[in-house]
């Protein structure tokens, strides 16, 4: 679809970039690499792990749902630092999310080879239990 020039320089440019990228900017880098099916370069992986690790704090329940999404669309893991701190973020957040942030964030963690965040896990299972009725089919 876009010739690997293309795209070699707007990952280069996000990368640049990457310092001032607000959590909806990492997102939307991530998940469009994840729709083109092209996987960015280490190097700017990496720039959007240190700036989302950075920014995690002001991060809404639908941004966490987000990234941890766009990474499970990936393949590719965040690494430690970032999904540690997406995780505690998430538990903050957990009783404000949405049926649909429940089930994505859940998914996510599964294909992420995460099901080991228990605490986590917890925390979304009571918001399961008091969104249940809210859920669509797409959401169970």
């Amino acid at each position: 679809l876009l010739s690997s020039g293309l795209l070699a320089a707007l990952g280069q440019r996000a990368e640049q970039v990457a310092p001032n990228m607000t959590a909806t900017h990492i997102i939307m880098m991530l998940n469009a690499s994840a729709k083109m099916g092209w996987q960015p370069q280490p190097s700017l992986l990496k720039a959007l792990s240190s700036r989302a690790e950075y920014v995690v704090p002001q991060m809404t329940a639908q941004n966490i749902a987000s990234i941890l999404t766009a990474y499970a669309r990936m393949g590719d893991n965040p690494g430690d630092r970032l999904l540690a701190a997406l995780v505690s973020r998430a538990r903050v957040l957990a009783a404000q999310m949405s049926p649909a942030q429940v089930a994505n964030s859940l998914r996510s963690l599964a294909v992420l080879g995460q099901e080991e965040q228990r605490p986590l896990i917890v925390a979304l299972g009571h918001r399961v239990e008091a969104v249940a009725s809210q859920m669509s089919a797409v959401s169970v």
